[in-house]
């Protein structure tokens, strides 16, 4: 049996907590002051932040399974966990001054938008760029100290998208999160920033990271690294709604006959095949992280043929938890109706976590085009 990752231990002794704050955050749009220190004095939100700087440098596999422990009992807040490491990696990629910049002070969460809202100039005065644009979503807008802010470099030819950290102080936040349907305690807000100030150091391209530490963490490619940790939510919005079926229907009987509704053959087939996908799905995304892991730990590289079969179990893992939701929601009847009962929950929030998986869909065909020796067409694969 693998043991257990330390931080995916601290992650489940923490999955009470979750839960019982989970009205409170999701009703206020944002993570819970109770939960967030918790995160902090764990050092979760340095997951995958070097060793140097106090983070845990984690493995993609323990990233994977911290971030399902946490999700499980609540998927808004470990998403915040999920958007920290990118900043994570960035301590990786930066020089040590910039590094320590970013991660001083007391721990506190990183807000994250991976999509391009605006633009970044150079500023020769102050050093670093000068931030504009309006970003829709940003993880933890309201409660973090650094946002990082993706946007369109001006003058790069050719043109080039980076990640540009900035104090959160320097941003305007827009209350736009609140009556949202799913993954509400993520505290998702709009952003928008007029004259912001990314320091010297504090960006980097998900294309081109140019890692300065050559470990494993930071030579793996970073959208792989955001992918797999989106997918810890994805496993644990999947078993939460299977443990919640399954305690749902044990004890329900029909109105209409009296039979159980455990006897009926769609809740057991839903059941026993979410079970089945879940285990397998998390089973080779382990299993293939760890392998790709051991692969940079030991040659510094792998190659696109390498990391195509976990990209590929990246990919199919969302599409799969969400038809297998829904159909455990089907198999609970009249008993999942409650807008805050579990089971609806995870309906809703699978369907706005597979959204964010949208932007990854031409890497499923670069998986089997690598697989049968073909190039990869995109960039980041």
């Amino acid at each position: 049996m693998t043991k257990a990752a330390p931080t995916a231990d601290i992650a489940r002794s923490l999955a009470p907590l979750l839960a019982a704050r989970r009205d409170a955050a999701e009703t206020a749009a944002c993570l819970d002051a109770e939960v967030d220190r918790a995160f902090a004095d764990a050092r979760l939100y340095l997951l995958v932040a070097p060793r140097e700087y106090g983070g845990h440098e984690a493995s993609i596999a323990e990233v994977i399974e911290t971030v399902e422990a946490l999700a499980v009992g609540d998927p808004g807040a470990a998403w915040h966990v999920a958007n920290s490491v990118v900043a994570g990696v960035l301590g990786g990629c930066t020089d040590p001054d910039a590094a320590r910049q970013l991660y001083a002070g007391p721990p506190r969460h990183f807000g994250f938008s991976a999509v391009p809202g605006g633009t970044a100039t150079a500023d020769p005065d102050r050093g670093g760029y000068r931030i504009e644009g309006r970003w829709p979503f940003v993880t933890g807008a309201r409660s973090t100290g650094w946002v990082g802010l993706t946007a369109i470099v001006v003058g790069a030819d050719p043109p080039q998208a980076r990640t540009f950290f900035v104090p959160a102080s320097e941003v305007t936040v827009e209350d736009t999160w609140r009556g949202m349907l799913g993954m509400m305690s993520s505290g998702s807000h709009a952003v928008s920033a007029s004259d912001a100030h990314s320091p010297a150091g504090l960006s980097f391209s998900f294309v081109d990271p140019q890692p300065r530490l050559a470990r494993p963490m930071f030579l793996a490619r970073p959208y792989l690294v955001f992918a797999a940790t989106g997918i810890g939510v994805v496993l644990g919005v999947w078993q939460a709604a299977l443990e919640a079926t399954i305690a749902a229907v044990g004890g329900k009987r029909s109105s209409m006959d009296g039979s159980l509704q455990a006897e009926l053959s769609s809740v057991q087939l839903a059941v026993a095949e979410a079970y089945a996908d879940l285990t397998a799905f998390r089973s080779g995304l382990l299993a293939e992280s760890a392998a790709m892991w051991d692969r940079l730990s030991i040659a510094g590289h792998v190659t696109p043929a390498e990391r195509a079969p976990l990209w590929a179990l990246l990919l199919r893992t969302p599409a799969t938890a969400r038809e297998s939701i829904s159909r455990l929601y089907a198999a609970s009847s009249t008993l999942a109706w409650p807008a805050d009962h579990p089971v609806a929950r995870a309906v809703r929030d699978i369907h706005s976590i597979t959204v964010a998986f949208e932007r990854f869909s031409k890497a499923m065909a670069d998986a089997g085009r690598a697989m049968t020796g073909l190039e990869p067409l995109m960039p980041p694969f």
